[in-house]
């Protein structure tokens, strides 16, 4: 049983820091590029509240 224990904590555990340090580094570049995205809609928008063409 101990086993079965130890078996399922390092399978569910392993690589949770490994894996998860690159996964904040995309979530944090793709966090980005959607603030810059939504800016620039805003900054397009201007006071008339029409977007303006590309």
């Amino acid at each position: 049983m101990t086993a079965a224990v130890v078996t399922v904590t390092a399978v569910a555990f392993y690589g949770l820091v490994r894996f998860r340090i690159p996964a904040e580094v995309a979530a944090v570049v793709l966090s980005a590029a959607a603030l810059d995205a939504l800016a620039r809609a805003r900054h397009r928008r201007g006071a008339t509240g029409s977007v303006a063409p590309p």
